[in-house]
């Protein structure tokens, strides 16, 4: 490997690479000079058309390049620590979209690059669990709604013993 690229395998067997200093994610073969040389192009014109916008991210932005070819590319940006995907237009400029979904597909898509789940994801786990009757959970190309169908006899301090789920892929 060239460079500060790491390769990073997904669990489902999908290989990825990964820049550190450049922030940058891809699933391309950069092994290809002349697609390596296509990736670091389209990050270069995304960051030259963010241009400013730059500043407004987190400082833990990554940039993820996909589909690259010699003249497009899909790029999605994103903050593990906000736990948001942000999106850049000519027409509106910098901007984050609008559900966590997105986010949480990115994180789904490329989980083994960093050794830590994002900030606040198991608070946010039980969270659903506790307050809603159903919580959705992404697992690679997967994903479960998990649903409470019972639950068995209360603990001293008032709130349950346990709760049983029923989960199904979709």
């Amino acid at each position: 490997m060239e460079g500060d690229w790491e390769q990073f395998k997904h669990p489902n067997g999908d290989i990825y690479y990964y820049h550190r200093s450049l922030r940058l994610i891809t699933p391309e073969n950069i092994r290809d000079p002349d697609m390596l040389r296509f990736v670091l192009e389209a990050r270069e014109d995304h960051l030259q058309c963010l241009h400013r916008s730059v500043a407004q991210l987190p400082n833990d932005w990554e940039l993820v390049l996909s589909d690259v070819t010699d003249s497009t590319a899909v790029i999605g940006m994103f903050s593990r620590h906000v736990g948001i995907e942000y999106e850049w237009t000519e027409e509106h400029g910098l901007r984050t979209k609008p559900s966590p979904e997105y986010f949480w597909s990115h994180v789904a898509e490329y989980p083994s690059h960093h050794l830590e789940l994002p900030p606040n994801t198991e608070a946010a786990f039980q969270e659903a669990l506790a307050s809603g009757t159903h919580a959705l959970i992404h697992l690679g190309d997967s994903t479960y709604d998990l649903y409470r169908i019972g639950t068995d006899s209360q603990d001293r301090s008032g709130g349950w013993g346990y709760l049983s789920f029923f989960c199904s892929p979709d």
